[in-house]
């Protein structure tokens, strides 16, 4: 790791592919139990596919493991990704999302998140002194193959990573920040925050999706 933020010019996040089946296997209970809670609640839930079957229908029951996917918001995907570097690797916390999938209107219905966290372990942080290709999202770099050999990737470069420096990122101590990777259907949404004050800044907010 570099010791000096001016010398910084990406930051890596990597899953090993075999953390990537464990937060796939999780992720069909959280799906279903996001279905179910839906149910429970309204009577019905969205999802975008239905077995072989792509676009957005209603279900009024239950279907089997890994059959749906639920609708989650306008955007799609919505769970977060939040990396807390460790010398032996990062703790990975993958967090279902929050809002509901039944409608994006105000005073739609917002049930609690109905499945635990995955706590996993992911490699260590890479903090490096080249600049990888920057995304048009302006520096959300993330990278989810379907391939079950390959890892999984999230990071940090160019305009995006000038920002959180600028905002007063220390690289001297990359372990007292968490970093959010939110990825969904229009990109991948970042922020940092600094675990000792709380200060968020959320990098991704001015960006036209």
């Amino acid at each position: 790791m570099l010791a000096d933020s001016a010398d910084t010019r990406s930051l890596r996040f990597t899953i090993p592919p075999e953390a990537v089946a464990t937060y796939r296997a999780w992720k069909i209970t959280a799906d279903l139990a996001y279905l179910q809670a839906q149910i429970d609640y309204q009577g019905w839930a969205y999802v975008m596919r239905l077995g072989e079957q792509e676009g957005m229908r209603r279900i009024e029951t239950l279907p089997a493991p890994g059959e749906a996917e639920p609708r989650y918001g306008s955007f799609g995907g919505g769970f977060h990704f939040t990396f807390r570097p460790a010398r032996d690797g990062d703790r990975l916390t993958i967090e279902t999302p929050l809002r509901s999938a039944g409608g994006d209107a105000p005073g739609a219905p917002l049930p609690p998140p109905v499945a635990a966290p995955l706590e996993i372990t992911a490699a260590p942080m890479a903090i490096l002194a080249v600049t990888l290709e920057t995304p048009a999202n302006g520096g959300v770099l993330e990278s989810c193959p379907d391939d079950p050999t390959l890892p999984w990737h999230f990071g940090l470069t160019g305009p995006m990573l000038a920002r959180l420096i600028a905002w007063g990122w220390d690289a001297t101590v990359p372990a007292a920040y968490a970093y959010i990777f939110r990825p969904t259907n229009v990109g991948c949404m970042a922020g940092v925050s600094d675990e000792r004050s709380g200060a968020l800044i959320d990098l991704t907010e001015d960006v036209c999706w």
